[in-house]
């Protein structure tokens, strides 16, 4: 089912996906949310809503070239999260992905920092990104 902005609902909930970009060095990147933005201030991992017609996958590389400007190959997928009592609800696809073609561009977030997993760990996460962030930590 879709709602009336065209974004694809499953059981009532906003499918969303987004990408854990692991560099050549073993650094992560994290994107900061621009100022004036919903979450202003808060840290994500980079990506989007899933449209009508579309898997997961194509979404995650549709999505990180649209917000970062770079081509991105998925490595695997972490997971799916469920997030209920957020509002929307939220199904949350997580894969581990590598660059292929590009440097980031900050062209929807504010700041972008390639950190190791363990320092991921001080930044200001946004809440649906914390169960991703453990599993990091064990890759």
């Amino acid at each position: 089912m879709k709602d009336s902005k065209g974004f694809m609902f499953t059981q009532g909930m906003l499918n969303v996906c987004l990408a854990v970009i692991r560099g050549q060095n073993g650094l992560y990147l994290a994107a900061r949310h621009a100022r004036g933005s919903r979450h202003e201030g808060f840290w994500e991992f980079p990506g989007g809503k899933l449209q009508p017609g579309e898997s997961p996958e194509e979404c995650i590389i549709r999505e990180i070239h649209e917000e970062l400007a770079v081509e991105i190959r998925i490595l695997k997928k972490l997971g799916v999260f469920e997030y209920p009592d957020n509002t929307p609800s939220l199904r949350i696809h997580g894969f581990l992905c590598e660059l292929v073609d590009g440097e980031p561009k900050a062209l929807e977030h504010d700041l972008l920092l390639w950190l190791p997993a363990s320092n991921l760990l001080e930044l200001n996460w946004l809440e649906v990104d914390k169960d991703i962030l453990q599993i990091i930590q064990t890759l």
